[in-house]
């Protein structure tokens, strides 16, 4: 029988520490979903606020989707295309902040199980860090 005033083990579900550090994942991704979501409409609006004839004209439109684009290549361009109120960068900011949600939930889970003095655990989260950090310099991403 579980007698409730015996400690639970540190990772057991009933353990605080580890709820409260599902909780923060949870929030990471709901917070970063929503930003991302809200972002990217974001953008939409203001592009086609700016350029009302993609919406009307199928050959106007041909030119924001077209391989040739302007969309800005470098992070440092898409906060400046922030910054200029320019939707396509706004929208591209909404993907990246898409994109860096699951790894932000990594590192929070990395904390988490570090401060829960789970060794295995946090070393696999910072091992997944190290290789996202790879692929994200593979990539180019800059």
């Amino acid at each position: 029988m579980n007698d409730p005033a015996t400690p639970r083990p540190v990772g057991e579900p009933g353990d605080s520490r580890v709820r409260r550090a599902e909780v923060a994942a949870s929030w990471c991704l709901r917070i970063g979903t929503i930003s991302s979501l809200v972002l990217v409409i974001s953008g939409v609006v203001v592009t086609l606020g700016r350029h009302p004839e993609w919406l009307l004209d199928p050959e106007a439109f041909k030119t924001l989707v077209a391989q040739d684009a302007d969309f800005p290549h470098s992070f440092s361009e898409a906060i400046d295309g922030v910054l200029a109120f320019r939707g396509r960068a706004i929208i591209q900011l909404g993907i990246l902040c898409l994109i860096m949600t699951p790894v932000l939930r990594v590192v929070v889970s990395a904390i988490a199980f570090a401060r829960a003095n789970d060794r295995i655990f946090a070393g696999l989260a910072i091992a997944v860090l190290v290789l996202l950090g790879a692929a994200f310099a593979a990539g180019g991403l800059h």
